[in-house]
């Protein structure tokens, strides 16, 4: 939740049920990928920052393929209200743009960086690596060279396919986009630099049902790898 003002600092997760193979939560160390990341790419983000786009259908459209889909405002805010929904982005400072019948454009700015409150280190924190249409066919591929499956090459390819379909389709076809601060495009090949220090860093250790993990969320970042048969990790979080 690095995109709001203020994420949860600490996460909990237990695994009830651990899956046959695959499913870790892969970590990285925040403080290094802040330190590793391209100075140039670091410098334009402590200029500019980062800027989010998200985009959501409201209660009242049917069902769209995308692969990159959201979902609906009333499902992400937890109301119909928009008064309450109003009251909820100016805490946030989102802004909120509507079109169409009732779908809603959120754009909000962050630094892209964090001190941690206590310790006072200077941490990565933004979502570029999530929110980046072009983030995911990296780490696919990353993920394919991890687990050597028909499977996972098979998604590599689906996706490699779809993002050049997305990348000629242009900006405005991504229900979820970052940019920096300014509005100038992280490129494709900042994008590869910067996943690749996080693979750089990552951790992943097979879970063991019964398995507890806390995370310092303003220094750990963390994701989930593929996976085979039953799978239960439960998540909560604290201020």
């Amino acid at each position: 939740m690095s995109f709001l003002d203020n994420p949860p600092k600490l996460l909990f997760f237990y695994a009830e049920k651990a899956s046959e193979t695959g499913g870790e939560t892969p970590l990285t160390d925040l403080r290094e990928i802040y330190k590793d990341v391209d100075p140039k790419i670091k410098e334009k983000i402590e200029k500019h920052g980062i800027r989010y786009r998200r985009r959501y259908d409201g209660p009242s459209q049917k069902a769209r393929f995308s692969l990159w889909k959201t979902k609906r405002w009333d499902e992400m805010f937890g109301t119909t209200d928009l008064s309450e929904v109003k009251k909820i982005s100016d805490e946030n400072r989102f802004q909120l743009n509507w079109f169409g019948k009732d779908s809603l454009t959120i754009t909000n700015e962050q630094s892209g960086f964090r001190i941690h409150p206590e310790a006072k280190t200077k941490a990565w924190h933004n979502h570029s690596q999530t929110f980046h249409y072009q983030a995911a066919v990296s780490e696919v591929w990353k993920i394919f060279k991890r687990q050597r499956t028909f499977r996972s090459l098979g998604v590599a390819l689906l996706l490699t396919l779809l993002t050049l379909i997305k990348r000629i389709s242009g900006e405005k076809s991504h229900d979820v986009h970052v940019t920096y601060g300014n509005g100038e495009e992280i490129t494709a090949n900042e994008m590869k630099s910067i996943t690749n220090v996080f693979w750089k860093h990552l951790v992943a250790i097979p879970w063991q049902t019964g398995d507890v993990l806390i995370i310092d969320n303003f220094s750990v970042s963390h994701g989930r790898l593929p996976f085979t048969g039953p799978r239960r990790i439960l998540v909560g979080w604290s201020e």
